[in-house]
């Protein structure tokens, strides 16, 4: 899953796929790794925002993310609008962010919307190790290239 993850990403023209072309890899893909959200509890809350019709960050993508946030124990939440792309474009996309900060200077209570039970971890909490084959440049989609 994590390779499928990886392509996708490199389909999209970023992520993990483009350490295929650093020689060697390492210690990038390793340090890559150990600051990816979803590998350890964080100690403050966390809130999402993302746009449904999103061209540069996935809406798959971040639900990976809740979940992986979820799965290690975080206070998180992600708001979802359909209609949006990667910039907040309606009144409420934009207030969101700014009431979320406010509200932590404020020391204002913080809901998870983690499910009781966090989902496991999935396979896409580890990257691809770098023997595996890269994503075909003729795989990356016009959309997304560039």
């Amino acid at each position: 899953c994590s390779t499928s993850l990886a392509i996708a990403l490199g389909n999209a023209g970023g992520g993990p796929a483009l350490f295929y072309d650093i020689d060697p890899p390492e210690p990038w893909l390793s340090l890559l790794t150990e600051v990816d959200p979803g590998h350890r509890p964080t100690p403050v809350p966390i809130r999402i925002f993302q746009g449904g019709q999103d061209p540069i960050v996935l809406p798959f993508l971040t639900e990976l993310l809740f979940d992986r946030l979820c799965g290690v124990g975080d206070d998180a939440t992600r708001d979802f609008y359909p209609d949006e792309g990667h910039a907040p474009s309606s009144d409420e996309s934009r207030a969101a962010p700014i009431e979320f900060v406010l509200d932590r200077f404020a020391s204002q209570p913080f809901t998870s919307t983690c499910p009781a039970t966090a989902p496991e971890p999935t396979a896409t909490t580890s990257l691809p190790t770098p023997a595996s084959t890269p994503p075909s440049a003729a795989a990356v989609t016009p959309e997304f290239a560039g």
